[in-house]
């Protein structure tokens, strides 16, 4: 009901049998049935991310054969590094084995503690990363941890990330795997119209409220600036001279004659109905836990209640915890100094 993630975590060994994982997998779900954990949409990662070597997929395979969809954190066997820089500019794949298919996230894992010297690529790739956290140590130096908290942060705005939990991850990845895009152009040369619908059907991992959440990079030549182009998507934002937009349902680019300057939804990130107005918007969460939608630098307020108001160098960014939920955005004068919860 709080909205925490729960998931198994895999013990294994680079020497271990397929006997002795299956037996890890048979102990793993048995725990989770006593303690009546909800498992409908199963999977894993692995204690220190230790993987058998004693075949090229064996630990996947067990895997697969007991039901799990997605894995979310391994490592090859025989590596002497936790997941870090080899793994910087990795991105999810899907692996067929004997046991069935199961999605391998195969993302960068981060150390909240770690320099983020070389991460700079995984951003700037804008590879999806899981930051790795054990909250249970702050005990030991809670200033320090607050403080590696606060860099990770920075880390995420300055690279756009959207925050989400490995399950909400693993279903954005499918939808996106799974996106037929179709590109018609205007008979006048005019504009581009961009319209997104879900590919083949059958696969578990597919949500159809992520489906219709899915977005769109355009990187333009270097004669086209952001104030050249007019789009009428209810999500979108212009990051590093590239144009991202929500698609949501269909939209059209065209050239524009004089720049946009109202302010605008610049990222949402969970599945949500959006509404949009010369006045504002209304955004519907279709999924709960940590919801977040930022505006861009338009002032813009809420008197939805919950949420907390925040200005970044984003934007002004909205977030709150909890159900599913409404908020109203208001494009008008907007408190824009500190933060406030209405």
């Amino acid at each position: 009901e709080n909205h925490y993630s729960l998931g198994v975590h895999f013990m294994t060994h680079e020497h271990a049998s397929a006997e002795h994982e299956r037996t890890e997998m048979e102990l793993q779900l048995a725990a989770f049935e006593k303690y009546g954990i909800d498992l409908s949409f199963p999977g894993i990662n692995h204690h220190t991310w230790h993987s058998s070597g004693e075949g090229p997929v064996q630990t996947y395979s067990v895997q697969a054969e007991a039901g799990m969809l997605w894995n979310s954190g391994a490592k090859v066997p025989g590596s002497d590094r936790q997941p870090g820089p080899e793994t910087v500019l990795s991105l999810p794949y899907y692996l067929d084995t004997d046991g069935g298919t199961i999605l391998m996230l195969n993302v960068p894992t981060l150390f909240v503690s770690d320099n983020y010297t070389w991460l700079s690529a995984t951003g700037r790739s804008e590879a999806p990363i899981c930051a790795y956290y054990h909250c249970d140590n702050m005990y030991k130096d809670a200033e320090r941890k607050e403080a590696d908290i606060q860099t990770f942060a920075a880390y995420a705005r300055r690279f756009r990330y959207n925050p989400v939990t490995e399950e909400q991850l693993v279903k954005t990845v499918a939808a996106a795997y799974n996106m037929d895009l179709t590109v018609t152009g205007e008979t006048d040369g005019s504009g581009l119209r961009f319209e997104a619908k879900p590919g083949a059907g059958g696969n578990p991992l597919l949500d159809p409220e992520y489906e219709q959440s899915v977005g769109l990079k355009i990187t333009f030549s270097d004669d086209i600036m952001s104030f050249d182009v007019s789009v009428d998507a209810d999500v979108f934002n212009w990051f590093n001279g590239s144009l991202y937009v929500g698609l949501n349902r269909p939209v059209t680019i065209t050239g524009a004659d004089t720049p946009e300057e109202t302010a605008h939804i610049t990222r949402i990130n969970l599945p949500a109905e959006v509404e949009t107005s010369e006045s504002g918007a209304t955004v519907s969460f279709l999924e709960g836990g940590m919801m977040q939608v930022a505006v861009d630098d338009g002032l813009c307020r809420t008197f939805s209640e919950g949420w907390t108001t925040r200005v970044t160098t984003e934007g002004t960014v909205f977030t709150k915890f909890g159900d599913p939920g409404s908020l109203e955005l208001h494009w008008d004068e907007a408190d824009r100094y500190g933060e406030k919860t209405n």
